[in-house]
């Protein structure tokens, strides 16, 4: 157990230090599934859940529509308007863990402008490539017409991308969430003061997810609530994993760390449906959230 540990963490480290210096010439390649589109599957019908209760059938997008709410994202802006409307709490942070291009939380961006310049609400997406360029990365990756939200959410001041990753503390090399503050004076700590926290392939696919589980999940505030959206019904593991001895001893480890931050982050798995038009069916994805009044409803 010790030994496999030992050569996760050499491994994640190596890789972390790849992903920091990629680039702009690396970077199309680099976040090649990482265009936060969370309103679409990762990969055709095997990962990511368009939608909280499973992979349905994708709903199109028209050009004309390009900047409206789809699947998932619509449970997200549901979730967060509850947030907004409900929670004295000022500024709420929404928070998407590992975003990418972040094109999703744009959308959400665009449709909470309102609230996030009187100050009410900050939308924040992470990465850990030094200098990433959302918009030079949506180039690369993503046609016109999407390139255009990101640009607009960006040059509005809408969205804020920091560069940071879980370790306990700063280093040379990156900057710790658990130790980040927002704003120009920096006196907004993510740490127990995030509301809501959205995950895709950002955990799953590390070396060493069950270290960086309770740290992540540190981060959420009294009427917090998690989303991972990484996994669809149909299949619990990333593509090309490891032997299956190791990918079984990291799924236990993971279910012990799950267990361990509901039980001593004062935090409830969420199964079903609670608000919306598909009430009461089953999530597919891991919704947590804390055991507060001022929690939002997962809806879908």
């Amino acid at each position: 157990m010790e030994t496999n540990f030992k050569r996760r963490l050499a491994t994640q480290k190596r890789e972390d230090k790849e992903y920091r210096t990629f680039g702009e010439e690396k970077s199309g390649d680099a976040w090649k599934f990482a265009s936060g589109d969370y309103s679409q599957g990762i990969f055709p019908q095997e990962f990511g859940t368009p939608h909280l209760t499973g992979l349905e059938k994708r709903t199109p997008r028209r050009l004309e529509q390009v900047e409206n709410l789809i699947g998932i994202e619509q449970s997200l802006g549901k979730m967060m308007e509850q947030l907004i409307n409900e929670s004295e709490k000022r500024p709420l942070i929404f928070f998407d863990f590992g975003g990418g291009i972040g094109l999703s939380w744009c959308r959400l961006a665009l449709q909470f402008q309102d609230s996030i310049k009187k100050g009410d609400v900050k939308f924040i997406v992470s990465n850990i490539e030094q200098g990433f360029s959302p918009v030079k990365a949506a180039e690369l990756r993503l046609p016109e017409s999407e390139q255009k939200i990101v640009a607009q959410a960006v040059d509005a001041g809408l969205v804020t991308y920091i560069e940071a990753e879980l370790l306990g503390n700063d280093t040379k090399e990156a900057n710790s969430l658990r130790q980040y503050k927002l704003g120009p004076d920096s006196s907004t700590p993510l740490i127990a003061n995030t509301d809501l926290i959205h995950a895709r392939m950002s955990l799953i696919h590390t070396e060493i997810p069950e270290f960086h589980y309770l740290r992540l999940l540190e981060l959420l505030s009294d009427c917090g609530i998690f989303i991972d959206s990484s996994l669809s019904k149909n299949s619990p593991a990333p593509p090309n994993p490891e032997n299956k001895t190791m990918q079984r001893h990291k799924n236990q480890l993971m279910a012990a760390a799950q267990q361990y931050v509901m039980e001593n982050l004062d935090l409830t798995q969420v199964s079903a449906v609670e608000a919306g038009p598909r009430k009461d069916q089953k999530i597919a994805a891991n919704v947590l959230k804390k055991n507060s009044t001022e929690a939002p409803d997962v809806w879908a």
